[in-house]
């Protein structure tokens, strides 16, 4: 259970990085 709560919250940081290092992008999706 643990580790899918770390799997989630890495995720979530994870997108959050990303948004933060890419100025002006907006999330479409794939494109």
């Amino acid at each position: 259970m643990r580790r899918l709560l770390l799997q989630i919250i890495a995720g979530i940081l994870g997108f959050w990085l990303a948004i933060k290092f890419v100025p002006g992008v907006e999330f479409r999706g794939p494109t």
